[in-house]
């Protein structure tokens, strides 16, 4: 019995007999650098051939049979679709331990979304995580609208855009659709929302659509990020801190508890500095403002149930600029001493979509803020402290499988103090005269109440589920209350499909901009002053080359036309007046295509302006531009490097010529005698940007080098013209000089 007894227990011990148990093998794979999990890869364990696929956790289970945890040679294979391959010694040891796939590159570039249909024909959409890698772009996605065809350079340092050969302040920027007095800091050399706090950047251009007005040139809005969690596994905290040669900042984006999250950031600038600097060394620099911006702005998202989800948003944006050291070259005498501008705005915006069944759903939001703007020049000095509330509602019912209605409204009230020293100075193209042969006006403004009221209603109709043809008939409905106007606005579009991959759209319909309040004051404007209109054309087709060459390549080709009414010049009776009228039109060309490791990218626009008055028959507008070239290229490197360059050739910007100066005692001082208004053009505009990006990626963070130089050439572009003070002689103020940024940025 004993001897049966150490059998049995013989028999039984593996380790005796080198038998190993069955086990159960448990992993995680993520993506290297940002610890993201990876679903749907696929798992092996070989010589075995055992076989797994991870879930949406990234996690996935291997079954072991007993005898083979400890066969030699084993190894583990992950594969997925974009990343490199995993291929390493397996140990049974190993288990629980967090497995890390490469992605084949981790530089991406997109330009634009332009095939799919949306919901209003007009919209092009700008991918903010692709856009900040952009040459010239100098990391901020809100620049590449500078890319788009039918977007013009704005000349000298502003920090607007000119849109279809509109004025820049024809142009309404807004914040998840809520307005904001600028979208770029001054100079145009950032905009006042980090990329990390991006989503889409949405511009509409001739013929947008009834849910947005008040704008006779196009409408800019950034969307705030959208980043609550899908499920558990996405919810992974995120952070980046960087730095250049100009400024610095950092965001971190968080999940709070099972569904909410937050995403904040900020930064602030040294560029004033850094251009004090170039200024100061450099006699061809004729820079005589050098600015400082700061930006501090967050994100919070959550789903309050299934059905309903709130996220708020908040900005903070202050710019200033003063005098760099270097005198302008004078021409008035007003212009010497103290100089100092500021513009401050903040805004709240909670938000709430409600989802009533899956027919309906509604959108509601409301902003609170402040603008502040303050202007020194001398004696002379302009402050602006303004409360702002808006609101925006809308319901989205499909009461058909083929028919869609949207009605909204949006309002917006402000509550100004104003205070101000100015001179009424006589311009006329673009040339004011001397600040001392104005009469100085000293004014304040308290509690002037703005209501901008709008209602509109949209459609989006086919005739059958089948059919190519798709139309957006609207209407919208303004009202504001300082210059007691009412505007109808009706607006169509129709799209037709020609072919899945082929599209034809026509945009058309009337827009109404009220007059800024200054324009209507009775104490330094006319109060009888009244809106302008302008009625838009736009007719484009769009190829999908998806099928033919590669995953986003597309060609755009189409036309559009403005006709502009009861503009506002200045008027030496009333001192401002309805009495301009307008005109543009342009042909709109871009194409992408992308064959990896390669990305090109071209946009040219056609385009004439023009504008006329009772005083002077039809003449160029200042914002004219014949020709605007934009060719992008970059290329995809082995090690993750990107390479990638931007060329930009355009038209020279127009300008007033004088021809001598009178001398007017009265003031001591010269009033310039001008010729026909835009009359002659400067030289043409040319630069090219360079870009290199270089990522290290390590298993739980990665760490960027980048290298933007703009105007790599050094090209010295004329932006503007600055006479003497007796209008005898006169030089060209140059744009910037190359500026290279470097910069370093780790993300976690």
């Amino acid at each position: 019995m004993i001897r049966f007894i150490l059998v049995l227990i013989l028999l039984g011990n593996p380790l005796l007999f080198g038998v190993a148990e069955a086990a159960t093998f448990r992993g995680t794979v993520y993506e290297k650098g940002f610890k993201l999990p990876l679903k749907e890869a696929s798992v092996v364990l070989l010589p075995q051939k055992l076989r797994a696929v991870t879930d949406d956790s990234g996690s996935f289970t291997l079954e072991i049979p007993e005898g083979t945890t400890e066969v030699v040679g084993q190894r583990l294979i992950i594969q997925k679709s974009g990343y490199e391959k995993y291929d390493s010694e397996f140990s049974v040891k190993s288990d629980g331990s967090p497995l890390y796939l490469n992605r084949i590159t981790s530089l991406e570039y997109e330009t634009t979304i332009v095939s799919q249909e949306k919901k209003d024909p007009s919209l092009r959409r700008i991918k903010s995580k692709e856009a900040v890698m952009i040459p010239g772009a100098a990391a901020d996605a809100i620049k590449a609208l500078q890319n788009l065809p039918g977007v013009n350079r704005t000349p000298g340092f502003s920090s607007q855009i000119i849109v279809q050969g509109s004025a820049p302040e024809e142009t309404v920027y807004s914040i998840d659709q809520h307005e904001v007095p600028i979208m770029f800091h001054f100079g145009g050399l950032s905009s006042v929302l980090m990329p990390e706090l991006l989503g889409d950047i949405d511009f509409y251009t001739a013929g947008y659509q009834a849910p947005f007005g008040r704008a006779l040139g196009g409408v800019i809005n950034a969307n705030t990020v959208n980043e609550v969690p899908q499920s558990d596994s996405s919810k992974v905290a995120r952070g980046m801190a960087y730095f250049d040669i100009f400024n610095v900042g950092g965001a971190y984006s968080t999940p709070i508890g099972k569904e909410s999250h937050l995403t904040f950031g900020a930064r602030a600038s040294y560029v004033g500095a850094i251009l004090k600097k170039i200024a100061s060394k450099s006699d061809e620099f004729n820079l005589t403002v050098a600015p400082a911006f700061n930006d501090l702005a967050g994100v919070f998202e959550t789903p309050i149930n299934d059905r309903l989800k709130f996220k708020l948003t908040s900005i903070i944006s202050r710019d200033t600029a003063d005098f760099v050291a270097k005198e302008a070259f004078g021409n008035d005498p007003a212009l010497r001493g103290s100089f100092s501008n500021m513009i401050q705005f903040f805004r709240v915006i909670p938000q709430l979509e409600w989802t009533h069944s899956l027919r309906s759903k509604s959108r509601f939001s409301f902003g609170l803020g402040q603008d502040k703007i303050e202007n020194i020049l001398g004696s002379n000095y302009f402050n602006l402290n303004s409360l702002t509330m808006s609101t925006r509602g809308e319901n989205e019912t499909n009461l058909t499988p083929t028919w869609t209605h949207t009605f909204g409204y949006d309002h917006r009230y402000s509550w100004s103090d104003v205070s101000f020293t100015l001179p009424q100075i006589y311009a006329s193209g673009g040339v004011l005269n001397p600040i001392s042969t104005g009469d100085v006006k000293t004014g304040e403004l308290n509690s002037v109440k703005s209501h901008k009221i709008g209602l509109y209603s949209t459609h989006r109709w086919k005739p059958d589920v089948d059919s190519r043809w798709t139309l957006y008939p609207g209407l919208r409905l303004d009202y504001f209350n300082l210059v007691k106007d009412f505007q109808v606005s009706p607006r169509f579009s129709t799209r037709y499909q020609w072919k899945p991959d082929f599209s034809f759209t026509l945009a058309t319909g009337r827009v109404a901009q009220p007059p800024a309040e200054q324009f209507a004051s009775a104490k330094f404007g006319n109060p009888d002053i009244k809106s302008t209109n302008a009625y838009h054309l736009s007719l484009k087709g769009e190829k999908d080359f998806s099928a033919e060459w590669s995953k986003g390549s597309n060609l755009m080709s189409g036309v559009f036309a403005k006709w502009m009414n009861n503009l506002i010049i200045p008027d030496r009776t009333s001192i401002y007046a309805n009495n301009g009228s307008g005109r543009a039109f342009g042909w709109e060309n871009s194409v992408n295509y992308k064959f990896y490791p390669y990305s090109i990218y071209g946009a040219y626009t056609l385009s004439r302006s023009t504008r006329w008055d009772p005083s002077q028959a039809e003449y160029l507008s200042r914002y004219d531009q014949t020709h605007y070239l934009t060719l992008i290229g970059a290329v995809e490197l082995p090690k993750n490097w990107r390479l990638s360059a931007r060329f930009r050739y355009v038209t020279g910007a127009l300008t007033t010529p004088i021809s001598s100066g009178v001398f007017d005692a009265d003031n001591d001082t010269y009033i310039p005698i001008r010729g026909t208004s835009f009359s002659e053009r400067l030289g043409a505009f040319s630069s090219l940007d360079l870009r290199a990006d270089k990522k290290w990626v390590y298993d739980t963070w990665v760490l960027s080098l980048y290298v933007d130089i703009q105007n790599a050439l050094n090209r010295a572009n004329a932006e503007s013209v600055q006479y003497s003070y007796d209008y005898r002689t006169k030089v060209d103020v140059a744009g910037l000089p190359i500026i290279p940024t470097i910069g370093l940025k780790g993300e976690f």
